[in-house]
């Protein structure tokens, strides 16, 4: 699937593979469980599945919906996309991390990708815990994909994590791999 200009433009910070996919590409019964989140009723949506269930392609998805219904007066570009690299690279810059850190506690829309994917390091887990945590706190809306389940989770990252997530949208997206091609 080729990106086309204007999701382009909308995700620039999302890997080019992921760029192109638009709620359209989903079946509207997995849409219509995206409606909490989407309408704020809910601060975050868990996004849960075995690898290749498109759990990056729905969260990208989901941010350039977001962009492009969430422009700033100048165009500015709300949200973050955050894969495990850029979060690794944050935390190994004591210069420059703890600054972006802070940048996606308060980006007003977040998506980390591959929650939990992280080598399991008390720096990396006390790291992740605080910037969901904070994101739960002022209530930003956050999408979070993991190949784990939440009480996975709650055992590589910290039980907080997983509390506050079960409180937003979760959704397990079962074990089909469609890179698989079946």
């Amino acid at each position: 699937m080729k990106a086309s200009k204007q999701a382009s433009a909308l995700t620039p910070d999302v890997p080019e593979r992921y760029r192109a996919w638009t709620l359209d590409n989903y079946a509207p019964a997995l849409i219509d469980a995206f409606a909490p989140f989407l309408s704020g009723q809910a601060w975050s949506l868990y996004l849960r599945g075995a690898v290749g269930t498109r759990k990056t392609s729905i969260a990208a998805a989901l941010l350039a919906y977001w962009r492009k219904t969430h422009l700033g007066s100048r165009g500015t570009r709300y949200g973050e996309f955050v894969d495990p690299e850029k979060l690794r690279r944050a935390l190994l810059d004591f210069d420059a991390g703890p600054e972006r850190l802070k940048h996606w506690r308060d980006a007003p829309m977040l998506v980390l990708d591959d929650l939990g994917a992280l080598r399991n390091t008390p720096h990396a887990q006390e790291h992740q815990m605080l910037l969901v945590c904070a994101r739960y706190d002022h209530q930003r809306p956050t999408i979070c994909t993991s190949n784990l389940n939440l009480d996975a989770l709650a055992a590589q990252i910290d039980a907080r994590v997983a509390s506050r997530l079960q409180e937003g949208v979760c959704i397990d997206l079962g074990t089909h791999d469609w890179r698989k091609g079946e």
